[in-house]
């Protein structure tokens, strides 16, 4: 099953700063990307993929890596909305 997220920096700055310290991201919006079927050992806590900055090539990018064809379905009602 699949578990999506939004943390809000401000009321998790620990979490925020851990990975800043991790260099996982480097500023914000960042979104990560988790497979649990390749993430184990010391370095659970590494996204498979991340996109920092809103540049919409490179979200839709890891949202078609995850959902093949979310982004360029011909039916609207496929289509995944990704809007800034």
């Amino acid at each position: 099953s699949d578990l999506y997220a939004l943390i809000d920096i401000d009321s998790n700055l620990d979490l925020y700063l851990f990975m800043k310290e991790k260099e996982l991201l480097t500023g914000v919006p960042t979104l990560m990307l988790w497979d649990g079927r390749t993430s184990s050992g010391t370095n659970w806590f590494e996204p498979c993929q991340s996109v920092t900055g809103t540049d919409e090539e490179m979200i839709k990018a890891l949202f078609e890596s995850v959902m093949p064809g979310s982004t360029s379905a011909t039916d609207d009602s496929k289509k995944l909305a990704v809007s800034f």
